[in-house]
């Protein structure tokens, strides 16, 4: 024995450990004399505290943890690795000395400022003790910035897991899942930045399997949990357009790119849009200005009404998405009139009548999608018209065919 080394036998296996956390552990003091009761103290301890895998990792961690609670002895740190396992002969002066260096190609090497007068340690700059929530919202950041197919992604990744080492593996089975590859996004937003045609696989709730698409990505739209792109679909090898169609980016399966395509011209891949204009309370005016909803914080217009604090609210939206506007605007249902377009208000109207008769009445639930084509000569027209729904075709859905 050197030092604070003591020497225990585990199995068959001689190892070193740290006599200063032995002793602590056993309730005694450390005086560094070694002698067979030490010895089968030592053995104990090592029994007590199985290792498990990266344990260098999991030491750093206790330690950041443990200093981010604020100044703590020699013992205070041993006891916080001593919940990784037993701890080895040269572990603390080793993770300490980890955690100081600024060697950043090292792997766990985070160059915190760890200072000491010789009895206590602390963190010379602020790190805040973070709780279960953050851990797992920096686990989540972690694996989000792991599937980014870029070399300031990968250094991102790498930095973090040096300061946090494990935190990305915390919580792994809750982490939402990607089936598309960052390659796959990356093909998908160059298609769109150079108005190109690409072929998608994409999973449709509605249909409940995989289809694929041959389109040209527009832009993206962000309402409700998700972030939709607006895509023009063509055929003929890019020469002629089909359909408008919007997409979930977390369902996206693979992107292919079409090379060979030819790419129609820039007038054919303007997206049919609606003008929207709305009636809303000054509390969802405020929330609709901060988030962007339909656009508000960028281009569209909104006058106050000084009687009533309410907003007039001018602005458009895709045609394409008139499936989502209609749900948001039934959700927001008291707080929000629609004026215009009148096909949207007429379907807002029905939806919101036969969602009452399935409360009244016990009656089922009726398929009431936005007929965008419809013509209506006023406001008053749109509101009273309810014609009877067509036999449904195909399977019944009640969500946006996409």
């Amino acid at each position: 024995m050197v030092g604070h080394k003591l020497q225990a036998t585990a199995g068959d296996r001689a190892i070193s450990v740290d006599g200063r956390d032995v002793a602590a552990w056993a309730g005694r003091r450390w005086d560094g004399a070694a002698d067979d009761t030490w010895a089968v103290t030592a053995e104990q301890y090592v029994a007590a505290h199985p290792r498990a895998g990266r344990m260098g990792e999991a030491q750093r961690l206790a330690l950041l943890r443990r200093l981010a609670a604020g100044p703590a002895t020699q013992s205070e740190l041993l006891a916080a690795m001593r919940r990784c396992g037993y701890v080895g002969g040269d572990d603390f002066e080793n993770r300490m000395r980890e955690l100081r260096a600024g060697d950043t190609r090292a792997a766990g090497r985070s160059g915190l400022e760890v200072a000491s007068d010789g009895g206590r340690w602390w963190l010379a700059e602020p790190f805040p003790l973070m709780d279960a929530a953050d851990r797992r919202a920096l686990g989540f950041a972690m694996g989000m910035i792991e599937r980014v197919d870029s070399p300031m992604a990968a250094r991102a990744s790498s930095a973090l897991e040096r300061m946090l080492p494990g935190v990305g593996h915390l919580h792994a089975d809750a982490a939402p899942r990607q089936l598309a590859s960052p390659a796959d996004f990356e093909r998908f937003h160059s298609a769109m930045e150079q108005r190109r045609p690409v072929r998608v696989r994409y999973f449709s709730l509605n249909r409940g399997r995989p289809g694929t698409y041959d389109l040209v990505p527009i832009e993206y739209v962000t309402l409700g949990p998700t972030v939709k792109a607006m895509c023009v679909q063509v055929s003929d090898h890019g020469r002629a357009r089909d359909r408008e169609l919007q997409f979930a980016l977390d369902r996206l399966l693979s992107v292919e790119e079409l090379a060979e395509w030819e790419t129609l011209p820039a007038d054919q891949l303007h997206l049919q849009r609606a003008t929207l204009v709305l009636a809303v309370t000054d509390p969802l005016y405020r929330v609709m200005r901060d988030r962007n909803l339909f656009g508000i914080a960028a281009g569209a217009e909104a006058v106050q009404d000084p009687t009533d604090d309410s907003w007039k609210v001018t602005g458009s939206f895709p045609v394409a998405l008139a499936w989502d506007v209609m749900e948001q605007l039934c959700a927001w249902a008291g707080n929000a009139q629609v004026w215009e377009p009148y096909w949207l208000v007429n379907a807002v109207v029905r939806r919101l009548r036969a969602g009452l008769r399935v409360m009244q009445d016990g009656a089922e639930f009726t398929l009431v999608k936005p007929e965008t084509d419809r013509p209506f000569a006023s406001h008053g027209e749109a509101l009273t018209t309810e014609d009877p729904l067509p036999e449904p075709t195909g399977p019944r859905k009640l969500a946006p065919r996409d």
